[in-house]
């Protein structure tokens, strides 16, 4: 709005063209365009994502072909990595052996990833680690290739998304969720259910917003009102003043 007025304005100031100086165009609304309430209704809750893995289990037992068997272990591994990253669609489909480094920390395995400006939906290049990195390894020690794309028959592309909705439709058709709930819950819910374990944990925001590649105000928009309990935690706030003049926070 403002680069058109300010052409208008200079037509018609410098170069003398036209009959008016400027359009009184319609204020931009500053309010987020977040629907809070479909955030909401996508967010796995975490009895519903316990359910969800547990019916992958099962999804990967059920008697059939070694092709479609090793399908299934695709989708089941690239959910895991999905809701444990929170990285977009775009950037795990297209996420290579190369981009993963895999660390011991303690009795645990954590994922070092970079993800490339090329596959950011942000255009942006950033690295973090995330917890669970031991799906990578699992992955990998079940598919054929250790090069290239890595949630990929073969390594030389993506997974179809078409193909990773239907596995998810099946999975979610065995799982024990509330059948009011299935119909809300999507592939993209496990990016929705990782940020927002990640606010309720306590993280900064500017620390959430880094290693998921949005912006600070994107997470306080849409994540910050979905769990009523973190909004309680801000109400309940409070501290108490020792005799020294410490203070100390309480809840």
């Amino acid at each position: 709005m403002s680069t058109i007025n300010a052409c208008i304005a200079y037509l018609y100031d410098i170069e003398k063209m036209g009959s008016f100086r400027r359009f009184h165009l319609p204020k931009h609304s500053s309010k987020p365009n977040v629907d809070i309430e479909k955030v909401k209704r996508e967010t796995f809750t975490r009895d519903e994502y316990m359910a969800f893995v547990a019916a992958m289990r099962v999804y990967v037992r059920e008697d059939v072909s070694e092709e479609e068997r090793y399908l299934r272990q695709l989708v089941r591994h690239y959910f895991l990595v999905a809701a444990n990253s929170g990285m977009r669609s775009g950037e795990l489909g297209q996420l290579r052996w190369e981009d993963v480094e895999i660390r011991k920390q303690g009795n645990k395995q954590i994922a070092k990833v970079s993800v490339r400006a090329s596959t950011s939906k942000v255009g942006k290049f950033r690295t973090f680690i995330h917890r669970e990195g031991q799906y990578y390894e699992r992955w990998k020690e079940l598919c054929s290739h250790r090069q290239g794309v890595i949630f990929s028959k073969d390594g030389s592309r993506r997974y179809p998304q078409s193909s990773l909705h239907k596995h998810f439709k099946r999975i979610m058709a065995i799982a024990e969720i509330d059948e009011a709930r299935k119909e809300h819950l999507v592939p993209y819910s496990f990016r929705h259910f990782a940020i927002t374990n990640r606010v309720m944990s306590g993280l900064s925001l500017h620390e959430i917003a880094a290693a998921c590649g949005t912006s600070v105000k994107q997470v306080t928009e849409t994540y910050w009102h979905v769990d009523e309990g973190q909004m309680q935690r801000f109400a309940k706030a409070d501290y108490v003043t020792e005799a020294d003049g410490t203070v100390i926070p309480t809840m």
